[in-house]
């Protein structure tokens, strides 16, 4: 399992348990670091490497939505700090803009 997914994972089980058991605070913090680790990890160009740690490997659209989407769900429901809505944001525009490089690929006007 990727870290995107682990990611996205956590904030799944942190929306559906309650915020009063006696793991929501350490399942906060392991989401928390793991999106610290990835966002350090983030390509210039907002996308996440196939394989995060190795920009060799191409940017990956899947786990570039993953990331993006942990990190926005994240803020909404308060497990992360502010500070990762610049990354989000960076994760929409290099999707926006492989999205619309490979729609006018495959149809174009």
């Amino acid at each position: 399992m990727g870290v995107d997914r682990a990611e996205f994972g956590i904030v799944q089980l942190l929306d559906h348990s309650l915020r009063g058991h006696e793991a929501f605070p350490q399942l906060v913090r392991i989401l928390q670091e793991l999106c610290e680790a990835a966002a350090t990890a983030q390509a210039p160009d907002g996308g996440f490497h196939s394989i995060l740690d190795d920009a060799r490997t191409p940017i990956c659209i899947h786990d570039t939505s993953w990331f993006g989407a942990s990190f926005l769900r994240g803020i909404r429901m308060g497990y992360l700090d502010p500070k990762f809505l610049d990354p989000s944001l960076q994760c929409w525009h290099a999707l926006k803009s492989r999205i619309i490089s490979w729609w006018e690929s495959q149809y174009p006007a």
